[in-house]
């Protein structure tokens, strides 16, 4: 239950967060994932001139702040699927 808590409060800060990001950028959350103090979130961060990018994120929170994170950012499409790994995904 706790990770839900987590969860959800993480999702409320995303989108107080999408407030202060500049014109153009907004943020589209997909997914959220919490255990204890480790948070992941994969959003969609779309741009009228500069395209759609998807986000992985992996964030460490202590005592209610962000104390480290890291992201991985790619364009929708930019990279595609190895043949090795077709039938174990499917586009987006």
């Amino acid at each position: 239950m706790a990770d839900q808590r987590g969860a959800h409060r993480w999702q409320q800060e995303l989108r107080r967060g999408e407030q202060r990001i500049p014109g153009g950028w907004s943020i589209r959350v997909l997914r959220i994932v919490a255990d204890g103090s480790e948070v992941v979130s994969e959003v969609e961060v779309p741009h009228d001139e500069f395209g759609v990018f998807r986000v992985a994120s992996f964030w460490t929170i202590q005592q209610g702040r962000i104390v480290r994170g890291r992201e991985y950012w790619t364009s929708v499409g930019a990279d595609p699927r190895p043949e090795w790994r077709a039938a174990l995904v499917e586009p987006m």
